[in-house]
């Protein structure tokens, strides 16, 4: 595989990842404007309180994948920079 077609994949990779980290920020965002505004969900029925403790679960999966997306960004920067 010639060096460019191996940096181009490496830049396709990084853009995929900013795009992922872009639309999972804004979706974790999205979540945590709305948490507080659900409360605990102890005056609601059994599948109301299931629901928030999933969203919130949610959140940490969120963060949990951004920071992994994050890493591999950085990761593939790398390795594009020892390609030049």
């Amino acid at each position: 595989m010639s060096k460019k077609a191996l940096k181009d994949q490496y830049q396709n990779i990084i853009d995929w990842n900013v795009y992922r980290v872009e639309q999972s920020q804004e979706s974790l965002n999205k979540l945590i404007d709305l948490l507080p505004k659900l409360g605990t969900g102890e005056e609601g029925d059994v599948s109301h309180q299931q629901e928030i403790v999933e969203m919130h679960s949610l959140a940490l999966i969120y963060e949990t994948g951004i920071r992994n997306m994050e890493g591999k960004v950085d990761k593939y920067k790398k390795l594009l920079e020892e390609l030049k």
